[in-house]
């Protein structure tokens, strides 16, 4: 979830020989995922649902874009266009890791990512498929007021509406409790002592609006806005805890 592959060494979709034993940790799925590394070695067994619905979900865009192709309306580019996740979705949580030294950073955001990864499985237990997390892989650098060393992580937040429910009903995502196992977590960081005061960790919801002037910011190299705290969020809480 939190990594991207390089499709220079592209990876294999087989469905051949499913005999127990024949792949190392084959999971209970009909298709082998084969890794260009060791020797058959399946990455099947750490595709969490989230996951794979966002494969299925880009596969059948693709399947539909070649049918366009095939009739005119569509053209290679389109296929190959870059996703534009910080446009796809209106609400994110963000991950602001700050450190003093860039060797802290390396070995805190290490640990913050296996917590957010356990996080993202945790969210997909509690959910039964009404929300979708879709977390974006590459670490994002920007410039903080404070902080010397400062990079985010961005996860997209989507629900879905069930039948019947009334469109104009007001969406609430309670992610309180998945937060406070979140934090009490990533507080065990056994080096935490040893860098005391010289790394922190901000959490926050922000929606796609101010997530647009934070980018601009960003990409002009600007120390960046804080997103400010609105009393009717679609998302609750998540507003500016913080683990130092």
């Amino acid at each position: 979830d939190l990594c991207y592959w390089d499709w220079s060494a592209p990876i294999a979709l087989s469905t051949e020989s499913l005999e127990p034993g024949k792949f190392q940790g084959r999971g209970d799925g009909q298709l082998v995922v084969k890794l260009p590394i060791g020797e058959g070695l399946s990455a099947t067994p750490n595709m969490c649902e989230f996951a794979l619905r966002a494969i299925q979900k880009e596969l059948k865009r693709s399947v539909k874009l070649l049918g366009e192709m095939d009739s005119g309306e569509a053209d290679l580019t389109e296929l190959f266009a870059q996703h534009n996740f910080f446009q796809r979705y209106r609400h994110y949580i963000q991950f602001d890791f700050l450190t003093k030294e860039e060797e802290i950073m390396d070995e805190w955001l290490s640990w913050g990512q296996t917590q957010i990864q356990e996080l993202l499985q945790h969210c997909e237990s509690m959910n039964d498929n009404k929300v979708t997390l879709r977390p974006w892989p590459c670490l994002v650098d920007f410039k903080d007021g404070d902080w010397p060393h400062a990079r985010a992580i961005f996860i997209g937040i989507h629900r879905q509406r069930m039948e019947g429910e009334d469109p104009a009903t007001k969406q609430i995502i309670d992610f309180r409790e998945i937060m406070v196992k979140f934090l009490v977590k990533i507080s065990a960081w056994p080096e935490a002592e040893r860098y005391q005061n010289q790394l922190e960790l901000l959490i926050r919801p922000v929606s796609q609006e101010h997530l647009k002037d934070w980018l601009r910011h960003q990409q002009a190299g600007l120390v960046v806005p804080v997103p400010p705290r609105e009393e009717n969020d679609d998302i609750l809480p998540l507003d500016g805890e913080e683990v130092s």
